[in-house]
């Protein structure tokens, strides 16, 4: 396999982290495969990123249900949802 230009940076010191994070890809194998494949070795958020990772795909759909069962505090929601990932 020929080696990324993000592998590359790698061998030169520098860390290369994604502004990204959602089920899907820890899920799907891309968080993994970003790591595997490019080098990747860490992952930031920040609430947009939150917001996006929860409003699409319906990744989290099942766990806001079960949540919600028992949790109205908004806040207390969101720390379930984020703290499973």
């Amino acid at each position: 396999m020929a080696t990324s230009r993000l592998h590359q940076l790698y061998e030169l010191g520098q860390s290369v982290w994604i502004d990204s994070l959602s089920r899907e890809m820890l899920e799907t194998g891309e968080l993994a495969r970003l790591m595997q494949e490019d080098a990747v070795v860490g992952v930031t958020s920040n609430p947009t990123i939150f917001e996006k990772a929860l409003s699409s795909g319906g990744w989290y759909d099942e766990q806001l249900r079960e949540v919600l069962e028992h949790e109205n505090d908004p806040k207390e929601v969101f720390i379930a949802l984020a703290t499973e990932d």
